[in-house]
């Protein structure tokens, strides 16, 4: 119990704190002048999401820096430092606030995907409390956050009415690409190779919760939708097209970037029953010195999409 406690103290400042924020976002006007009316509420809420994003990367840094060995398998089933679980309990503390400005604050519809990541969030963080392990994971898991830096970057930008062509957005487009492959994606891959390391040896189903959990929490991380990049220079020798339409059925967006090398035999009429769409195929004819900065800059706009408003960019 005293745990448990302790997560709910350090949750319940962290909800304060943000609850601080926003007011203080709101009576001193730091919004951007060319920011519409109606997009206020928004851009006020993204503030405070990029405000827990950078704390939560610094506090992951320093969680790492404490403990190099945070993230080896013999490591993520225990409680780790205080600092483990002050993390843990800001980032319930955020997403408790984020609940409930978005309920108060923004369209239910266009972010209900956000308020299910958050749902996920409160069972897991819940289960982590209350089992009093794998606090580690949470650390592992919370990496994440410093791609959202370069998401919520993004999206004010946008609101703020930069151009997708200045150098600003640009450079972001990319690092938001490159850590989206090295936070995200890494966080994820390693918490389930570690699931499939630890599985035979975790015996009581709670712990095993905790696990489930955390990996779904990754894959709803902030309603971001489910994405497959196919990328290959050459041709599969089985069946593609059906397993690909199933997931296209399910609402994932796959992406196909053929390359055309010295080396293999891209099918390209293959990349295209993989992908259903004429614009989510992107072939290079010239090799892998065709992946430019551009086109990094055009897949992840593709990938990383804004699921609170779909309007056309301002020039």
């Amino acid at each position: 119990m005293e745990d448990l406690f302790i997560h709910v103290k350090y949750s319940g400042i962290s909800f304060a704190a943000f609850v601080m924020l926003i007011y203080w976002v709101k009576r001193k006007g730091v919004i951007a002048k060319s920011v519409r009316q109606e997009r206020t509420a928004l851009w006020c809420n993204l503030v405070c999401s990029l405000a827990h994003s950078v704390a939560c990367s610094i506090l992951c840094t320093l969680c790492f820096y404490l403990n190099p060995k945070l993230a080896h398998p013999s490591q993520l089933q225990h409680r780790g430092m205080p600092l483990n679980r002050f993390t843990s309990g800001f980032s319930l503390g955020y997403f408790l606030f984020d609940f409930f400005d978005t309920l108060i604050s923004l369209s239910v519809a266009n972010s209900w995907a956000v308020l299910l990541h958050h749902v996920v969030v409160f069972a897991g963080f819940g289960v982590y409390a209350i089992s009093w392990n794998y606090y580690n994971q949470v650390i592992v898991a919370a990496l994440c956050e410093v791609n959202s830096v370069f998401l919520h970057v993004r999206q004010l930008l946008h609101l703020s009415g930069i151009s997708r062509s200045s150098r600003i957005y640009r450079v972001n487009s990319v690092i938001n690409l490159i850590t989206h492959l090295l936070f995200r994606f890494g966080s994820f891959a390693w918490l389930t190779i570690f699931f499939l390391i630890d599985i035979d040896v975790m015996k009581d189903k709670m712990t095993m919760t905790a696990l489930l959990i955390n990996i779904f929490i990754n894959i709803l991380n902030r309603g971001c939708k489910e994405v497959v990049i196919v990328l290959t220079d050459g041709k599969s020798h089985d069946d593609v097209a059906v397993p690909a339409m199933k997931l296209r059925n399910k609402g994932v967006l796959i992406l196909a970037l053929g390359v055309q090398s010295s080396r293999g035999k891209l099918d390209v009429d293959q990349l295209d029953s993989i992908v259903g769409v004429k614009n989510h195929l992107f072939v290079f004819r010239e090799g892998f010195a065709s992946l430019t900065e551009d086109f990094a800059m055009e897949l992840s706009d593709a990938v990383c999409h804004d699921p609170f408003y779909d309007e056309p960019e301002h020039d």
